[in-house]
């Protein structure tokens, strides 16, 4: 138990706006959680107190940490900011890494979702899909290495080409 008055979340919601903090490691626990705060209102609108609540993420984290979606891709999610919360890279996410200059991550700020090309999280160039979690602002990212999504694409038109040389 500990005074949370003076937490940036708590103050959010005496002000009357909703907050989800950023990724922390319980000191007891270990584990990361993010804390969620709402204001009580009462039927005239006034703010009565606070919801704060802490939410463990360590089920998220080790969901994108450990999840295979095919060899050499890979998953992470930013926080409404474009802060890093979740990656296989524990470090990277302690670090609240600002991930803003990623154009997957640019594009999520702008509230675009989509496929598109660009240098990804690992500094190589990537096609990555973006998507945003309804109600919390976050964004899930993945990013494969465009060498290998075009990979068959290039085998395919080698083939074709080899193939109309040897026709002819």
């Amino acid at each position: 138990l500990t005074n949370r008055a003076e937490k940036e979340s708590f103050q959010a919601a005496s002000q009357g706006r909703n907050h989800i903090g950023s990724v922390e490691i319980s000191m007891l626990s270990k584990f990361p959680y993010i804390q969620i705060s709402v204001p009580i209102v009462n039927d005239r609108d006034r703010i009565m107190g606070v919801l704060a609540v802490d939410v463990s993420v360590s089920q998220m984290w080790a969901y994108i940490s450990k999840y295979s979606i095919g060899p050499n891709r890979y998953a992470y999610i930013v926080d409404a900011s474009g802060r890093l919360i979740a990656y296989q890279d524990l470090s990277s996410v302690l670090q609240k890494r600002d991930l803003g200059t990623i154009q997957g991550v640019k594009h999520l700020l702008e509230g675009r979702t989509g496929a598109f090309e660009y240098q990804g999280l690992t500094g190589q160039m990537v096609i990555g899909a973006n998507t945003i979690v309804p109600l919390t602002g976050w964004g899930i990212v993945v990013e494969t290495p465009s060498a290998d999504a075009y990979r068959n694409l290039n085998e395919l038109t080698i083939f074709t080409i080899d193939g109309q040389a040897t026709l002819d």
